[in-house]
């Protein structure tokens, strides 16, 4: 299971500073050597032998007092001066079953420091100083379930972290290496089950900002060909088994212990979850046209179950699995995930320095730090040697805005909005303000939310700072036959969404997250609606009601302006407009709070790209112009997110040589069927 939180912004998960750290510490001092740890138990007993890749003597290290029942000594944070003895298996068992009283008081930083000095201790600290180096590529090898469930990661000597002077730990589950390749734009599959009864994982969110940190690089990365998103189990075994697959991405659910390991996948049928063991994936795996190359299993628990593990199931013949060894949270998992991701995939780094540079600097970009478990929480299983990358070189372009695919036209809808959000700041009322968008499948009503993130503060200026959260709707229902929503379901959504114990407390949050600003826009971008079952413009105005006659009188009192963003994506333009008329939906509806119904978002025209790509300073000669446009219109037939992709494909990746060969093709095909039709 993963917890849920507030979601962050991809584009700050990742500074250039702290790449260039990374090379430092890892590359500046040539290759890093790989070296190997062999543990063996039997019984009580452990024994070891390190030695580096290529040596033909190996250092044999005796016997190893890391055994289950071996005991270290941690101070006790409550009695200076008092250590107590914590059994290893213990402490182990306590991981993972996230015994969070336990945890709380083992696994604080002092106590972090003590078994990661144990752990060095009783292995690599019987071979003298002068056989380590600072930096080292860690290979550990055991054929001992417990012995692999030992927070490796923490090893320390002189109080120092080996990860933090440059070491990189992994497991090793077969000790034949071999050189990986891996394509230079990838086929990756990402599998992302959320089903309806179990807690929110923020997939959506997550997944968008996967995208952006890819197709910020490499636009090829997230086309059709090379981005598989799969929900359920029978879609992920045909992607497996029907496409060459480079890369494995699972976000979701897990659930393990020392006896079982699980994902949690959708069903196609009755939306039921289906529990997947280890060894069901691991043969899914072992039936694909060829084996990825990389495997990232982003859930709670994946590596608990130890042999039944899906670290080590998978690790015995993929050669990169990554996964995490208790459970997670979500903002741990999605920030962990991101910069692993961009680190691999856009700046060709390997994926157990990726992995180690995660535990460096998670504290500087995301808040997370060393004094709490999470970041040890990731786990590698390496078996490759050499691996090679072909990061995308940077691509220039005349798109110089990030955020352009929330800009393409809609021009008269956030006109709209933008102006009725400024005359709320300027005049001090309404203070909530709920905004509704429609169209149909493809208009971009997504990126239309996106939009209200990037771009309002920009229209709002000085007068106010802008911030976004992006609540899920209501649980539950009052009353199925009448489907309202309880005022409680609404209250616990908000309590979530806000992080806060009360609604009292939640313009205190919005303060701290608005860093003490004087006026504050709260945008709460709502998930956009596709299902009638899940929103419908008659339960909306329920929860709408509820914000008049109740959300405002808990939440005034500070100058903060909320913007509710709703979006619906409808079949029939006329019979929608009909129904939210009939309905009442009006700026004059409520006492307090403010509706506004945006013009539909229609199809893109030609002269809506030639706008955007005058604006942006787009270079295409005159004469190709309407080739261009043309091009594009009847490719997507004018539908808003088709036509980014093929916006975006054509600029990216040299628009002449593409519209050149396309489009006489399709002048071919013209002619052919004019001769059919006797002109």
């Amino acid at each position: 299971m993963l917890e849920n939180y507030s979601p962050i912004i991809a584009e700050t998960i990742l500074s250039s500073f702290v790449a260039i750290i990374i090379n430092v510490i890892f590359f500046e001092g040539g290759i890093m050597r790989i070296a190997f740890l062999e543990i063996h138990r039997e019984g009580s007993k452990c024994h070891g032998k390190f030695w580096f890749d290529q040596d033909k003597n190996k250092n044999e290290l005796g016997r190893l007092d890391i055994g289950p029942e071996k005991t270290v000594k941690i101070p006790d944070s409550t009695h200076p001066y008092t250590e107590n003895d914590y059994c290893m298996k213990d402490l182990v068992t306590a991981l993972i079953e996230f015994d969070e009283d336990k945890l709380a008081v083992v696994f604080e930083e002092r106590g972090q420091f003590e078994i990661g000095r144990f752990l060095y201790s009783n292995t690599l600290g019987k071979l003298g100083n002068g056989q380590i180096t600072d930096e080292l590529d860690l290979r550990i090898i055991t054929d001992d379930e417990f012995i692999g469930q030992l927070p490796w990661p923490l090893l320390s000597q002189d109080g120092i972290f080996l990860v933090n002077k440059g070491w990189a730990i992994s497991m090793i589950a077969c000790t034949e290496l071999r050189d990986i390749e891996l394509a230079p734009s990838p086929i990756i599959v990402v599998v992302a089950p959320e089903p309806n009864s179990l807690a929110r994982t923020d997939r959506d969110q997550h997944l968008n900002q996967l995208q952006q940190v890819l197709r910020k690089h490499n636009p090829k990365m997230v086309s059709p060909q090379n981005l598989i998103l799969v929900y359920t189990w029978e879609e992920f075994e045909m992607a497996i088994e029907g496409n060459v697959i480079d890369v494995v991405y699972y976000y979701g659910h897990g659930e393990g212990n020392q006896n079982r390991s699980r994902l949690l996948f959708e069903s196609t049928e009755n939306d039921q979850v289906l529990n997947i063991a280890a060894g069901e994936l691991a043969t899914c795996f072992r039936g694909a046209k060829r084996l990825p190359s990389l495997v990232y299993i982003n859930c709670c628990h994946g590596d608990a179950g130890g042999f039944i593990g899906v670290g080590r199931k998978l690790g015995a013949f993929i050669p990169c699995v990554v996964t995490n060894r208790t459970a997670a949270t979500v903002k741990a998992a999605t920030v962990q995930a991101l910069m692993f991701w961009e680190h691999v995939l856009i700046q060709g780094v390997k994926p157990h320095i990726a992995v180690a540079s995660n535990y460096q600097f998670l504290g500087a970009n995301t808040g997370l730090n060393q004094t709490k478990l999470h970041w040890f929480t990731p786990v590698i299983y390496a078996s490759y040697k050499q691996w090679k990358s072909y990061p995308p070189k940077r691509v220039k372009t005349h798109i110089y805005d990030s955020n352009w695919r929330a800009k393409l036209d809609r021009v008269t809808q956030f006109g709209q909005l933008s102006f009725k959000v400024r005359e709320m700041v300027e005049h001090d009322k309404p203070q909530v303000i709920a905004f509704i968008w429609y169209g149909m499948e493809g208009q971009g009503m997504q990126h239309f939310h996106d939009r209200l993130e990037v771009n309002l503060q920009h229209q709002v200026g000085e007068e106010a700072v802008v911030v976004s959260y992006r609540p899920s709707w209501p649980a539950s229902f009052k009353d199925v036959n009448t489907r309202e929503f309880s005022g409680r379901a609404i209250e616990e959504t908000l309590l979530d969404t806000f992080k806060v114990d009360s609604l009292d407390r939640i313009n205190a949050r919005i303060r701290a997250d608005a860093s003490g600003a004087k006026k504050v826009v709260v945008v709460l971008n709502h998930p956009h609606i596709c299902n009638p079952v899940i929103m419908d413009p008659k339960l909306l105005m329920n929860y709408l009601e509820w914000w008049d006659q109740y959300g405002i009188d808990r939440i005034k009192g500070d100058p903060h302006y909320f913007v509710l963003g709703c979006s619906f994506q409808i079949k029939k333009s006329n019979e929608f407009r009909k129904g939210l008329d009939k309905l009442g939906y009006s700026p004059l509806t409520f006492r307090r709070l403010a509706i506004d119904v945006l013009p539909e978002l229609m199809k893109l025209k030609p002269e809506d790209i030639n706008d955007f790509v005058s604006r942006h300073n787009i270079f295409i000669p005159e004469s190709r112009k309407k080739d261009f446009f043309d091009y594009i219109i009847g490719k997507t037939d004018g539908r808003y997110d088709p036509s980014l992709i093929e916006l975006e494909r054509l600029v990216v990746a040299g628009y002449e040589e593409v519209l050149e060969k396309e489009i006489n093709e399709m002048n071919d095909v013209v002619s052919d069927a004019e001769g059919t039709w006797g002109m």
